[in-house]
């Protein structure tokens, strides 16, 4: 693959090679929580486990959730040798299924337990390498970017929105929960390219970069919804959390295929909390929903969520 950007290069210093993601240079850096997208796309599923229907002693509430997803984040554009450059799309189909059920009623509010399920996988495009050379154009090349990732968890719910009163179906709710999970998610990313002189930072030839990031983490959970009626439909803002106790593993590696010399690096980043910001929007006659995850600036870096909540009742 031939470079697909070229703009200015701001630094006329010696040939430099700079490998992605995040902290781009082989020695240092790692994708945190923050950064790692697919971990991103996962935790806007985890918001299927509030419950949206009036908490009930001895009855069940199922849901089956498919949707779509969309990670589109760039940083530090247009490209220098800037070591937090970066450019970033993921698409694909998710899927999640969650139940939950109420253990108290009580003057203080209703207290229950719920489980959630949810699995996604997609592809796209990742910004792998960026050269630069002294007067010439920065040169980025892209690489075929593969992610995948589940999650499991159990959660404890409380609602204190009726505390003390007689229960009214249509009213106010303010459901919260939080709970223990367990997280698979893993991203590939790989561009295999010819790097012509004078840019190839170890003699013209053909290059390859790789970024492997994944995580496999227990973790935890918690957010909170406030549920109004509007009409026909019922509202349900959300903020949720999501936490992975182990830290991002961030893999890569820069091959000059042509002599076989191979620089690697792993990292370790920081750990940090994600948040998942939106609204859901029922018409529980038909139980059907709706669940949208917008790509808020400084939120959700990029990411978001589109599903349909198909739900049932069991018991109760």
């Amino acid at each position: 693959m031939k470079h697909l950007v070229r703009v200015p290069s701001l630094i006329a210093t010696a040939c430099l090679l700079a490998v992605l993601p995040a902290r781009r240079a082989l020695a240092t850096g790692g994708e945190t929580s923050q950064d790692f997208g697919a971990f991103r796309v996962l935790s806007d599923f985890l918001p299927h486990a509030f419950p949206t229907k009036p908490m009930k002693k001895g009855r069940w509430d199922v849901k089956a959730v498919p949707g779509y997803f969309l990670y589109d984040y760039t940083k530090d554009l247009p490209l220098t040798d800037s070591s937090d450059s970066r450019d970033q799309r993921l698409s694909g189909l998710g899927a999640a299924a969650a139940a939950d059920t109420t253990l108290f009623e009580t003057d203080y509010g209703d207290f229950g337990f719920g489980v959630l399920g949810a699995y996604f996988k997609g592809d796209g495009r990742r910004l792998e390498m960026t050269v630069v050379s002294p007067g010439q154009p920065s040169l980025g090349y892209y690489g075929g970017d593969t992610a995948r990732g589940a999650i499991v968890a159990a959660t404890l719910n409380w609602d204190p929105s009726q505390w003390g009163q007689d229960k009214d179906p249509d009213g106010f709710r303010l459901p919260m929960i939080i709970g223990l999970s367990y997280m698979s998610i893993s991203e590939f990313a790989s561009v295999d390219t010819v790097v012509d002189a004078p840019y190839a930072p170890r003699g013209a030839g053909r290059y390859r970069v790789t970024t492997d990031v994944n995580i496999q983490s227990p973790g935890v959970l918690a957010g909170i919804s406030p549920q109004f009626k509007a009409g026909f439909a019922r509202l349900s803002p959300f903020v949720m959390v999501n936490y992975a106790f182990k830290q991002v593993a961030d893999k890569g590696s820069f091959d000059f295929l042509t002599t076989g010399e191979r620089l690697s690096s792993r990292s370790n980043p920081s750990r940090e909390p994600v948040a998942a910001v939106g609204l859901e929007a029922s018409y529980l006659p038909w139980g059907l929903s709706t669940l949208i995850v917008p790509p808020i600036p400084y939120v959700s870096q990029g990411a978001s969520a589109y599903t349909l909540t198909f739900s049932k009742s069991f018991g109760g």
